[in-house]
């Protein structure tokens, strides 16, 4: 995460692109490597407020933006940013995600067009997305940019699901509204309310 990047995403207040990268920074955990080499994340031990998947091609800088926002007013957020490998580093995604409150779905350009005629569930995007409804984590679509093909048939019948959805559209020049709508969105365990206000405004 970049000064640039928060730049282009529509942050702009250079004090607030200042504390979303230093909170990047100390969010950020140190990687654990297996004995053949793999990097591997850490096995869910505590329950996540919001697991966060979306495709990198086009979802990769708002995934990350979207975490630091809602850690900043003090939720639990699981984001992947290593590069998926197989076996135990897989299970644990999943593991994360079934263990997870809530699951938000981005829906960048694109982001689908592997998941079309994907009956085998081999595309990982898809495999998060079943991972999530086969344990009955409540999925929260973000769109950004985000349009529909035309022909949805060729979806399976999981993706389909999403169209029926209310979805949240994030607009970077509204940031705070957009985040706003999407916490009100959340399932959260007991009666932990996250702040609505951003970390700056909050302070004056």
């Amino acid at each position: 995460m970049t000064d640039d990047i928060l730049v282009e995403m529509g942050v702009s207040k250079r004090l607030d692109r200042v504390r979303i990268m230093m909170a990047v920074e100390e969010m950020t955990p140190p990687l654990s490597t297996s004995s053949t080499g793999q990097r591997v994340s850490q096995v869910a031990k505590k329950k996540n407020d919001i697991f966060i998947s979306y495709r990198r091609s086009t979802g990769s800088q708002l995934a990350s933006l979207l975490k630091v926002h809602l850690q900043l007013r003090g939720l639990g957020v699981f984001l992947d940013v290593t590069e998926l490998g197989s076996g135990e580093f897989d299970n644990n995604i999943l593991l994360n995600i079934a263990n997870s409150s809530n699951f938000v779905l981005l829906l960048t350009p694109n982001c689908l067009d592997r998941c079309v005629g994907d009956t085998l569930i081999q595309d990982w995007l898809h495999k998060e997305l079943k991972c999530a409804l086969q344990n009955g984590v409540p999925v929260i679509p973000v769109t950004s940019n985000f349009e529909w093909p035309s022909k949805t048939y060729h979806f399976p019948d999981d993706v389909q699901i999403v169209m029926k959805m209310n979805a949240v559209n994030w607009i970077h020049e509204y940031q705070d509204a957009s985040l706003s709508k999407l916490i009100s969105f959340l399932n959260l365990p007991g009666l932990k309310q996250p702040s609505l206000a951003s970390p700056s405004k909050a302070k004056h």
